[in-house]
């Protein structure tokens, strides 16, 4: 935790997010965790 988002590293998230979305129909079941992993993954 350095305090210091990572504007790249957020948008490489949601890139990576709206990938996964459109390819996978089932993520849209899963759409909940997405938030809370790219929560996590911009705040590390």
């Amino acid at each position: 935790m350095t305090g210091a988002p990572r504007p790249d590293g957020a948008a490489a998230g949601a890139a990576i997010t709206s990938v996964l979305l459109v390819a996978n129909p089932a993520a849209r079941r899963g759409a909940r965790a997405y938030p809370a992993a790219l929560a996590a993954f911009a705040a590390a």
